[in-house]
């Protein structure tokens, strides 16, 4: 009788990433035909008569830089990581890795991590309390997902979104509904196309990482990784990296 022929087996893949701070099931149905939340859902803007700017995150309760995980694609951390010289240990932790993640996981020895903005306590350790008032300390250099805060980073649901009005994150992570005007609109859309530029590099070089068969996936060694693999970009130099010839 002869043997059953056995099903190869599948390939497992990367679950969907979703924008941090949302559920997976709110992002996929911003991406279902329809942005996530009508106007309606969001406070609007308090408009002065003596034509002053508008600051909208004066005064809103939603503690935005304490709530959240900030997430970091290796183009983010390695712009911080130049721009500031400090440590990494200084600015960035490894965090266990989440399905909604918008990047993709690191593989460590203990598991599948993301990179994140370090915090002090609960809040992200670049917040600067200046008397009543909060800053960002690295408001030039924030990460992506802080530009793009508080829109849905994918061109599809901005360009299904009402008319005046962009698609945005919950109204539990941001009540405003945000003024728009055309420049604004073409910034977005602009960032968005750089956020995927950043995702597509960082599938790209964390897959270099997976492909290390000699090197043990710890914290210190990833570092060392991420310093000489994108600085090796950053100086513009082509061909395969040591990281990828020593497989062979």
């Amino acid at each position: 009788m002869p043997r059953a022929r056995r099903r190869p087996r599948s390939r497992r893949q990367e679950p969907v990433a979703a924008e941090p701070g949302t559920h997976l099931i709110e992002f996929v149905s911003s991406l279902a035909g329809r942005a996530a939340f009508p106007a309606d859902a969001y406070r609007a803007v308090p408009q002065p008569g003596d034509g002053r700017t508008v600051d909208v995150c004066a005064g809103c309760e939603v503690d935005c830089c304490s709530s959240h995980t900030v997430p970091l694609t290796v183009v983010d951390a390695h712009r911080l990581r130049r721009a500031l010289t400090l440590p990494w240990s200084e600015f960035v932790e490894l965090v266990p890795y989440r399905a909604e993640s918008p990047t993709w996981p690191v593989r460590l020895n203990q598991g599948r991590a993301q990179l994140a903005l370090r915090r002090r306590r609960r809040s992200c350790v670049f917040l600067l309390r200046l008397g009543e008032h909060r800053r960002c300390g690295i408001h030039g250099l924030r990460p992506m997902a802080c530009r793009l805060f508080p829109f849905i980073a994918d061109r599809g649901a901005q360009q299904r979104a009402p008319a005046g009005m962009l698609a945005q994150r919950p109204p539990r992570d941001c009540p405003w509904r945000w003024p728009i005007a055309g420049e604004t609109s073409a910034g977005l859309f602009a960032l968005i196309e750089e956020d995927r530029r950043a995702r597509e590099l960082d599938q790209e070089v964390l897959r270099i990482w997976y492909r290390q068969l000699d090197l043990s996936r710890t914290a210190d060694n990833f570092f060392a990784f991420l310093d000489e693999e994108m600085g090796r970009r950053a100086r513009g130099e082509s061909g395969p990296g040591r990281w990828v010839t020593s497989l062979w």
